[in-house]
């Protein structure tokens, strides 16, 4: 999964990527929540990922 190889290398444009409407469709997916839980965002991060 490139998600998670983006994740192991720090690349900052991760963060940027996860808000794209283009992976809404894999926010359902268990694997998309173990990887937001890992990034450690602060409750209040505002991001749109769920």
């Amino acid at each position: 999964n490139w998600l998670n190889k983006a994740y192991d290398y720090r690349d900052p444009v991760l963060i940027e990527a996860l808000t794209y409407p283009s992976f809404k469709p894999m926010r359902p997916d268990s694997r998309w929540a173990e990887l937001i839980e890992r990034m450690n965002f602060p409750e209040d991060h505002g991001f749109q990922l769920e």
